[in-house]
């Protein structure tokens, strides 16, 4: 499975990979809103995008993993000269990133903040940073100083809140102001083998979550202790998941999901509500 999505404002910024990584941006109903973004590879002999986010002023950040770093990119699509990365691919230290595999951002001008979640067993797998890619903190595994991150997968960022998922772990590890708050195991619905691949967490305090199982995906909501509330999605209407973002609104209605499924080639669009809007799949 590949692929990733951002979601700012009813547009959507979906990438896929070739040689090169390739994100496009559509509105909720499908239709392109700007031309194709090539993010050519650099340092190395392809580009492989596995996270991507878009702050408030529309700087697209592109967590390339064959390159070590965050690129990041202006609305008009240039890529700045600003990046966030370390000096050593391999260093398990605070400041180091590592490969970085997930990349979420929350808040504006100067108080916006990024998270980076970086590959493999490291200590130093979680990183906050602010807007002009200095590095904030190196947050704590499960509140331990010596502790480590198994397998970092998807991050995400809503006010207070940062949530790591760990695919190494099945889990998802929740921090409150850069401090670990609790962590918690997504149960499988139905009974059926399933893993979470994505997670968001909510205004309110509850997750999204996204799972998926060698038959069946699903769309999941967690309260604010970190059990399942609610399924949204019923069977079959997610196949192959990969990953899903949010929008919040001022109502679960009026909020928009979206979910990258089919191993990254259809884009469906739901409410918090489990509601499914519509899809779209015409990506080339």
């Amino acid at each position: 499975m590949s692929g990733a999505l951002a979601l700012r404002s009813g547009v959507v910024w979906v990438a896929r990979e070739r040689r090169a990584g390739h994100v496009r941006a559509y509105d909720l109903d499908g239709r392109p809103v700007s031309g194709e973004l090539v993010v050519p590879p650099l340092n190395a002999t392809r580009t492989h995008i596995t996270g991507l986010a878009v702050d408030a002023d529309r700087r697209l950040l592109v967590a390339d993993g064959a390159a070590s770093s965050v690129r990041v990119y202006s609305a008009f699509g240039v890529e700045q000269p600003q990046s966030f990365s370390g000096s050593s691919a391999h260093l398990d230290a605070h400041a180091q990133l590592g490969v970085p595999v997930d990349v979420a951002v929350d808040g504006v001008e100067s108080d916006t903040r990024v998270l980076i979640a970086s590959e493999g067993e490291r200590r130093h797998a979680l990183h906050m940073c602010d807007r002009s890619g200095a590095w904030r903190m190196s947050l704590r595994p499960l509140g331990d100083p010596m502790g480590v991150f198994h397998h970092l997968r998807k991050v995400g960022l809503r006010d207070r809140l940062a949530v790591a998922l760990e695919s190494g772990k099945q889990r998802v590890q929740v921090f409150r102001d850069g401090e670990f708050h609790f962590a918690f195991h997504v149960p499988a619905a139905r009974g059926c083998p399933q893993h979470p691949v994505a997670v968001e967490p909510l205004l309110d305090g509850r997750y999204l979550v996204l799972l998926r199982g060698e038959q069946h995906s699903s769309l999941v909501l967690i309260d604010r202790g970190g059990t399942l509330q609610r399924l949204l999605s019923n069977d079959g209407e997610v196949e192959a998941a990969v990953d899903l973002v949010v929008e919040e609104a001022a109502n679960e209605r009026a909020s928009r999901i979206a979910v990258l499924d089919r191993d990254g080639d259809r884009v469906q669009v739901w409410t918090l509500q489990g509601t499914c809007l519509g899809e779209f799949v015409d990506l080339t």
